[in-house]
């Protein structure tokens, strides 16, 4: 197929577009297009035998007009005539409705600067901040409610002042209805109406957004669903059966016949279907400028067809990895259990490491932890560079099917020693080696269960932002990250134990940078006994020898603990028996340094 599919305006004065749609099984096509509700023009569509797309000129049609394809299917389909949007179009309507034509070139973009910053940077060094549109924004923020790319660009000094360099946003593709996570894409392409300040402007405000949020140096990623299309029936299921090709009841041409847990599989062996995946990434990447792309259950993708999944989307991240201009667009999987040899050979830069979060939740008495120890949670994965691991205390999944947000799993927000633990595990995410990344709201101890459905019972509630602990919370968060990006051991370094199988719960271990030989020692005590008696806790620093200082303490006054529950004043050094001793309170993390 050399065609590009979908509506491409080519004329000046906005008039001008070429449509292409690919229906193989089709005997007619039918262009059905309009400036208002009723599509009152029509135009026959020639298809191309080389390549089974049907197209139409159009000089007259306009950006904004809205369109659909009528469909005349093979002769034993009982549908001779199919109503169906455009799987390529940018924007709907709504997720039953019809396709709107989009004319790119409008835009101006303004992030060349951005750039010329974004290209120098590391994968090490990014800072991740995962958010969902619509409950983001809007409850107790004086935004409306439930939350939009417009009202979103609000929250963006927010983030850049909490540290965030890079947001990932869940699901944007058009999806059924409008009150949803994003994870049952009715197609792969379209930019979920529901996210526009008005009719037909999402894919317009989410450029703006992206711009804005450029603007700031913050960097955007998305997350993709390309494991299934939605299970939903009737007219939002319009991709089903596409072209009127029911043959062998598999779905018709953009299906396997294989279902996921959530809805029916692509064909991963079909090269039309793996072409509309990969236009659906250099659409986000080119055209609406994300900088990278987090692929959700790519295990629904590896076992499906037989091995063409795999094959498929590791030619696809391959094709996008060696395009230039996205060496430093980034493509990280979510693979659980997590599995190196998945990222590197499936063409990733990284993939999430769900263990943490299991293993330290586990540790400190949730009720949903599970499987490796702390230890591996901290170090595990056999990661071969720093950036292949995705570390977060908590995910989007990890506070709803079921589960709470972190201080809810620990007790409540009104428990002192709850809020300990979430200053535990939020605070480790950013000195273990990976990519940090924070869910919306724990950095102001946002409580209960996060899900779609009823939107504003689960929103993040901003009113947390300006209390007490949150705003304690906030300042240890802020003050975790700047530790972070001041220590370039806590970004580049590899992970050495130096103090492991205590019997009171105390580990430690060494960042060590390997370009300039920098180093940091972090002390972490699971446990809830305090080990504050006058500096006395021996603690295994490994093979340095030198005095140490105190850069961090989760347990600290400021943060929520208390006055000199650290070594704010202390300056151990290195005794003979190879260990500092400190003050090592409960439930707490301490970063030391080389004086």
């Amino acid at each position: 197929m050399t065609n590009k599919l979908g509506a491409n305006m080519y004329g000046t004065n906005n008039q001008g577009c070429l449509f292409h749609v690919w229906a193989p099984h089709a005997r007619n096509v039918i262009l059905r297009l309009g400036s208002g509700n009723t599509l009152n023009q029509t135009y026959p569509m020639t298809k191309n035998a080389s390549d089974n797309i049907w197209s139409v000129n159009v000089p007259g049609a306009q950006s904004g007009w809205k369109y659909h394809f009528e469909i005349q299917g093979p002769d034993w389909a009982g549908d001779d005539f199919l109503y169906r949007p455009d799987p390529n179009a940018r924007q709907m309507v709504h997720s039953a409705s019809h396709s709107i034509i989009k004319d790119h070139r409008v835009f101006q973009w303004t992030d060349g600067k951005f750039y010329e910053n974004f290209n120098k940077r590391t994968f090490e060094e990014m800072i991740i901040y995962e958010l969902h549109v619509s409950t983001f924004v809007g409850k107790n923020d004086g935004q409306p409610f439930p939350g939009i790319f417009q009202s979103l660009k609000t929250k963006l000094d927010y983030l850049k002042n909490l540290g965030i360099n890079t947001i990932e946003m869940l699901p944007i593709h058009e999806y059924a209805g409008d009150s949803y996570l994003g994870y049952a894409p009715v197609a792969f392409y379209p930019v979920e109406s529901s996210y526009g300040s008005k009719t037909g402007t999402s894919y317009d405000d989410l450029k703006d957004f992206i711009n804005t949020a450029h603007g700031k140096d913050i960097a955007v990623i998305a997350d993709v669903v390309f494991n299934h299309f939605t299970d939903r029936m009737g007219s939002d299921k319009w991709i089903w059966n596409y072209d009127g090709d029911t043959k062998y009841s598999k779905g018709g041409i953009y299906f396997s016949g294989e279902e996921t847990q959530w809805g029916p599989a692509p064909d991963w062996s079909t090269p039309e279907v793996r072409r509309y995946v990969e236009d659906t990434c250099r659409f986000y990447l080119e055209e609406l400028h994300f900088d990278g792309l987090r692929w959700d259950v790519t295990k629904e993708i590896v076992n499906k067809n037989n091995g063409s999944g795999w094959n498929g989307m590791r030619d696809i991240l391959w094709n996008l990895r060696t395009t230039p201009g996205f060496e430093n667009k980034i493509f990280i999987a979510e693979h659980l259990p997590y599995e190196v040899n998945i990222v590197e050979p499936g063409n990733f830069h990284s993939g999430w490491y769900v263990e943490f979060h299991h293993s330290l939740e586990k540790a400190l008495g949730g009720n949903q932890g599970q499987g490796s120890t702390v230890e591996e949670g901290i170090n595990g994965g056999s990661y071969n560079k720093i950036y292949q691991r995705v570390i977060y205390s908590i995910g989007h999944d990890e506070a709803r099917n079921g589960n709470q947000y972190l201080v809810s799993q620990f007790g409540s927000r009104a428990s002192w020693d709850a809020r300990a633990k979430c200053r535990l595990i939020g605070s480790l995410q950013f000195f273990v080696p990976g990519i940090p990344m924070m869910w919306q709201g724990e950095e102001f101890f946002q409580d209960g269960v996060f899900d779609d459905y009823p939107l504003y019972d689960h929103a993040v509630n901003w009113q947390y932002q300006m209390d007490a602990p949150g705003l304690q919370m906030q300042k240890m968060y802020k003050d975790a990250i700047q530790v972070r990006q001041y220590h370039t051991a806590l970004q580049y370094g590899h992970l050495t134990w130096t103090h492991y199988k205590d019997p009171n719960g105390v580990l430690a271990f060494l960042r060590r940078d390997p370009v300039n030989g920098q180093v940091v020692l972090v002390v972490v005590n699971f446990s809830g006994t305090d080990w504050i008696n006058n500096h006395s806790y021996g603690v295994g620093v490994g093979d340095i020898r030198c005095q140490w200082v105190q850069v961090f303490c989760s347990q600290d006054a400021e943060y929520g603990g208390w006055q000199w529950a650290g070594n704010a004043f202390h300056e151990p050094w290195t005794q003979n028996d190879g260990k500092i001793y400190l003050n090592v309170p409960k439930y707490g993390v301490i970063v030391m340094r080389p004086k």
